[in-house]
């Protein structure tokens, strides 16, 4: 279940998480990403849809 009301939002982080934790390069938890780095990528995946949208 999501606790975000906005699904886009939600995938949009979901794919920031994993873009950010393949981009790092690292092994085991140490593959966990920053914050910022999932956040980053989750507002760029987010714009680009709701852009593609209008």
């Amino acid at each position: 279940m999501l606790k975000e009301k906005d699904v886009l939002w939600a995938l949009s982080f979901a794919g920031g998480a994993a873009q950010a934790a393949l981009e790092s390069k690292q092994i085991g938890l140490e593959k966990i990403p920053s914050k910022g780095a999932i956040e980053s990528n989750a507002y760029y995946f987010y714009n680009t849809v709701k852009f593609k949208e209008i």
